[in-house]
């Protein structure tokens, strides 16, 4: 199996990030990003939006620099970065994270940390380790070897012959890892060397830090290999200094259990967690509990420490935590990205309560255990029984669709929760909590929120984004949007429906271009400038007649030719989408009839030379033949005047809501029956020609005319449902909505 550290023929680094190379990491990427013209989307600045052709220029460079810094992480180091965005905001939170600051600066802090009271014994211990380290580490260096390769034998015969000085090779630091032997031995996971150099340090040692300001205790919850293992380490080192789970990590600022979930190490993080004091992660005593939550919302693990931690410290709900569980797409089903199969697994499967207590990121009822120690025959069809389960259910998807259903309920128990704890606050993490959901679409989020308070619909304002309203229809949230509508006429007035310049301010946010992260999930320009006008046409029906032909505040222009002038690209795009796709499919129709039109003259067998009947017209299958043959001849007409009929369409707006997409429609079914119908005139005349012989070739045959039309069903067929449910579908907008607040 491959090392987390294994580059691919493709890379751009001989060493994928880990925490000992970013410096030299950092420069290759750096040159490479140079090389390849991309530096400047990582130092630089986001184009403004009104500069659309600078801004998907931007666009393209940023997903290729952010690529290559992508794949040249390793696995742990990629879990940082991997729900960001942009380029620069990934290179600075690797920066932040990896780089050193200077000797310094190290110095500085080691001399700070040397002043606080809880440390000193560790400090006059380090200043001591250091001083010896300077003088004699030479005597101490076959013991660091002999504990760098886990050989303990030998270790301990070093430190016997060191004598009176062994207490000072334990707290010795190696120049090159600058780090102590305990340290060496946790971090290359050497529990029985662990145990033994634990025993005979004394509380203090185990306190003295790395070069990056760890102790071995926070270096393990950063760069343990083996969880269990570092488990077992972790519980010598805090049964013998229970302090240790106090003490941040320097570099980073995070106490050992925050480092651990922050570095993926969930296993580690769930016990410190259990061994830290509850005071640790007060407010009062820094930013660890807010950042512990952060991370379990974050990455949606250790959603009962959470809930635990919720319970001891309500106000915890109300901070980062907030906008971090806002930000995050898989913790709502209108952030996750399923199929058709798996919204139906979804639906289908109904939990009663969820205990978030009781529940941890392994509880699942699928996930069948199988028995240890019975080797008799019934158990082992039993345990071959629970696999071939297990594996089924697997590949159903089933056990995954479980655990997010799982996940989600216990995220809606956390929003009611927060709900209520936000009372009479009206502080900024909870408006850019709710903007941040409304961005990212998230309606659970603002359905459960309001619910429980509903006077956050009413005061939460941004003065740049206008109402939550508004903001919904700028970020075409047409999900939101409806729960919003759904409200009381009343209520509606109180939300920004009411009031000319309020009108104006909706009406032409929906002018305005989409943001592309909603329309880059839409197939083709011409579906996405569809998309575009249902959104206009819906806005403009809620505006009265009479604002319609008002003017915006700096062109202005009526909604109307504004409109049409921000969406002039993607309607070219358009136009040129259409034009090509009818262009290739006139081109295959018209062939399908040249063919179909000679064969329905040259039928198997010939004519009859007196009557010119043909020869097998008795025959069953000679009626298949004519009447597919039929078939294919008239539906590959059809779909060239169709086509025929896009290529010289106007191409107005209007015209890609209904007209185009019903052409469209009608022109890909009828080139599929063609198609189809073409290959079934083929097998019925090969069977007629060969008589019954040869059956093995006429079925390989069948089976090699199925090709074109399973390939064509393949191909566009997606493209066929998807315009027709877009066009003549529900629609985006849930008419259907009923009140859910009561004013």
């Amino acid at each position: 199996m491959a090392s987390p550290t294994t580059v691919t023929c493709n890379a751009i680094v001989p060493e994928l990030l880990n925490p000992h190379n970013y410096k030299h990491w950092s420069s290759r990427v750096r040159t490479y990003l140079v090389s390849k013209d991309l530096w400047d989307v990582v130092k630089g600045k986001h184009p403004t939006p009104d500069a659309e052709a600078e801004n998907k220029a931007w666009m393209k460079k940023n997903a290729e620099a952010l690529h290559a810094i992508n794949i040249s992480c390793g696995t742990e180091m990629f879990s940082l970065i991997c729900e960001i965005d942009t380029a620069m905001e990934a290179w600075e939170v690797l920066e932040k994270e990896f780089k050193l600051p200077p000797r310094s600066e190290i110095e500085e802090t080691e001399r700070h940390d040397e002043r606080d009271t809880t440390i000193d014994a560790a400090g006059q211990a380090r200043d001591q380790a250091g001083e010896n380290n300077a003088n004699n580490f030479d005597r101490y260096k076959p013991f660091f070897d002999y504990v760098n390769h886990g050989d303990w034998d030998n270790a301990k015969e070093c430190l016997l012959g060191l004598g009176s000085d062994a207490d000072n090779a334990l707290r010795a630091t190696d120049p090159y890892y600058q780090s102590t032997a305990l340290l060496v031995a946790a971090l290359n996971g050497n529990v029985h060397i662990v145990k033994e150099l634990v025993q005979l340090m004394t509380p203090e040692d185990l306190e003295i830090k790395s070069h990056i300001g760890a102790t071995p205790l926070g270096a393990l919850a950063r760069q343990c290999k083996v969880e269990r293992d570092a488990i077992e380490m972790a519980k010598y080192m805090v049964e013998k200094n229970d302090r240790l789970v106090w003490i941040p990590v320097t570099f980073s600022g995070k106490i050992p259990v925050v480092e651990a979930c922050v570095w993926s190490k969930w296993e580690l993080g769930r016990y410190l967690y259990s061994v830290t004091p509850t005071e640790a992660l007060m407010p009062q005593n820094g930013p660890h509990g807010a950042c512990l939550l952060c991370e379990c919302f974050g990455r949606l693990k250790m959603l009962d420490i959470a809930w635990n931690l919720l319970q001891c410290c309500p106000t915890l709900a109300i901070g980062e935590s907030m906008l971090t569980l806002a930000r995050t797409r898989s913790a709502f089903l209108s952030g996750t990205r399923l199929t058709r199969w798996q919204k139906w697994i979804y639906n289908c499967i109904h939990i009663q309560a969820v205990d978030v207590n009781s529940l941890g990121i392994s509880i699942n009822v699928f996930n069948l255990k199988e028995d240890q120690g019975k080797t008799n025959r019934i158990c082992s069809v039993m345990s071959l029984f629970r696999r071939i389960l297990k594996g089924l259910l697997k590949l159903l998807g089933i056990n995954t669709v479980y655990e997010m259903k799982l996940k989600h309920l216990q995220i809606i128990k956390f929003l009611h929760w927060m709900g209520q704890a936000v009372g009479s606050q009206n502080n900024d993490i909870v408006k850019k909590s709710m903007f941040a959901a409304i961005e990212k679409g998230h309606v659970e989020f603002v359905r459960h929120m309001c619910g429980v308070n509903k006077r956050l619909l009413f005061e939460i304002y941004d003065e740049t984004k206008g109402p939550i309203f508004h903001y919904a229809i700028e970020c075409r949230q047409e999900k939101i949007y409806s729960l919003i509508y759904g409200l009381e006429k009343e209520t509606r007035k109180w939300l920004g429906f009411g009031g000319t310049n309020s009108t104006k301010t909706m009406l032409f946010s929906a002018c305005q271009l989409s943001p592309l992260s909603q329309l880059n999930h839409i197939q083709g320009a011409s579906l996405q400038m569809q998309r575009e006008l249902q959104w206009f046409k819906e806005v403009e029906s809620m505006v009265p007649s009479e604002m319609h032909d008002l003017g915006d505040n700096v062109n202005n222009l009526p909604a109307g030719e504004l409109f049409t002038i921000n969406h002039k690209k993607l309607m070219e795009e358009a136009e040129m989408s259409m034009k090509g796709t009818a262009t290739s499919c006139t081109v295959v129709a018209a062939l399908v009839v040249t063919i179909m039109f000679a064969v329905a003259f040259t039928v198997p067998g010939g004519n009859n030379g007196d009557t010119g009947i043909p020869v097998f017209i008795d025959k069953k299958l000679f009626m298949v033949f004519i009447v597919s043959d039929s078939i294919s001849l008239i539906s590959s007409t059809t779909s060239v005047i169709i086509f025929l009929g896009i290529l010289t369409s106007r191409y107005a707006k209007d015209d890609f809501l209904k007209s185009l997409p019903t052409k469209i429609m009608i022109g890909l079914f009828t080139l599929f029956l063609a198609i189809a119908a073409m290959m079934v005139t083929f097998s019925s005349a090969l069977i007629i020609m060969l008589h019954g012989k040869y059956s093995w070739i006429v079925l390989m045959s069948i089976l090699v005319a199925s090709v074109p039309v399973s390939s064509f069903a393949w191909m566009q067929f997606p493209l066929l449902i998807e315009t027709f449910m877009s066009t003549y579908g529900p629609g985006i907008f849930d008419r259907k909505v009923k009140p859910w607040l009561k004013i």
